[in-house]
């Protein structure tokens, strides 16, 4: 078993298909909990979520909820701890992420640290369906360790591919919520270096039901290759995401 340039056989088109039937743009109906104290989405089965609902505005005026959501500004090492450490492993039904480059990224756990590949095997084998769109080809440590998890090789809940354009970073966890910023799949980005060795980063966290929409809607397109056709960089792209 070896990590593999190009995305795994089954492509990209056919695990949408099985997994998010009728092409769907993935969507979720929002309502507050009793506490008013952030969005949350109502269950539609396992995977195949429903379009987005009207909010009642006054049932969340009642429970004193924030219409709007809560946009969180987080800075260099406060990406780490809550995005890596605290949001991907709430994720219980997918996890998407975007990345211009990727290497052998470690990441804290509790006073040990562990490669993330580790972190996505543990998701994938839970049920978690997870995508990782990312520019570059990672290097050689990547590939090692991406060969110690055969789930990430053989199960269908894992994809990986390729687009040179994408200069985008970015993490969704269940439509619930995401995270967009500078930090790239790297230790100095993502990953967990020291707080005097990374780079400077900057990003938001959101459940903002306006911004999970406009996000999962391109993230779902640039995936099954709507941008390919008219790519101008077809000719130099190694794996065109819209080749069945």
């Amino acid at each position: 078993m070896r990590f593999l340039t190009l995305r795994p056989c089954v492509s990209a088109r056919a695990i949408h298909l099985k997994y998010f039937p009728d092409r769907f743009k993935i969507g979720f109906s929002l309502s507050f909990p009793a506490d008013g104290d952030s969005m949350v989405p109502s269950p539609h089965g396992a995977r195949v979520l429903g379009p987005f609902s009207r909010t009642d505005h006054s049932t969340c005026r009642r429970k004193g909820a924030s219409i709007t959501g809560v946009r969180e500004l987080l800075l260099n090492e406060e990406i780490h701890s809550r995005v890596i450490v605290d949001l991907i492993p709430e994720a219980r039904r997918f996890l998407w992420i975007v990345t211009a480059d990727i290497k052998d990224m470690h990441i804290a756990r509790g006073r040990r640290s562990v490669p993330f590949l580790k972190v996505l095997a543990e998701l994938v084998e839970s049920g978690v369906a997870v995508r990782l769109i990312h520019a570059k080809e990672p290097g050689p440590l990547f590939r090692k360790d991406f060969d110690k998890h055969p789930v990430l090789i053989h199960s269908e809940l894992f994809e990986r591919v390729l687009c040179p354009r994408v200069h985008t970073k970015a993490v969704i966890v269940d439509g619930r919520k995401a995270f967009i910023g500078s930090p790239n799949l790297t230790g100095a980005g993502l990953g967990a270096k020291h707080p005097d060795k990374r780079n400077f980063e900057a990003g938001f966290i959101t459940d903002e039901k306006a911004d999970l929409e406009k996000l999962t809607t391109w993230v779902d397109e640039l995936y099954l290759g709507e941008f390919c056709r008219r790519c101008r960089l077809r000719a130099i792209c190694p794996d065109p995401l819209d080749r069945e």
